[in-house]
């Protein structure tokens, strides 16, 4: 099964079944090649977009409005309950 393959002129394959296809090693060898490259792909997408952001955060300075959102987000503190012990999240 696996070594089998069918001469590409019996198939009469047309349009994108001509390239990718597991009845040929042609079209074999094509999926293979687009599964790495997409995998290769992706994996250089996100180390530039991560070497993208951490730069863009060392060179640019906070605006004054950035400045109060991240006021705002930082958490406040819980208050104390009545007899003076604390309660913890998580049961």
């Amino acid at each position: 099964m696996a070594g089998d393959f069918v001469p590409e002129e019996e198939l009469n394959l047309t349009g994108i079944k001509k390239y990718f296809n597991s009845y040929t090693l042609r079209g074999r060898f094509n999926f293979v090649v687009a599964t790495y490259s997409s995998i290769f792909a992706m994996i250089a997408w996100y180390k530039y977009r991560k070497s993208r952001r951490s730069t863009q955060e060392e060179t640019e300075p906070l605006l004054d409005s950035e400045v109060e959102m991240t006021k705002a987000q930082e958490p406040k503190p819980k208050p104390k309950s009545k007899s003076g012990c604390q309660r913890s999240e998580y049961y």
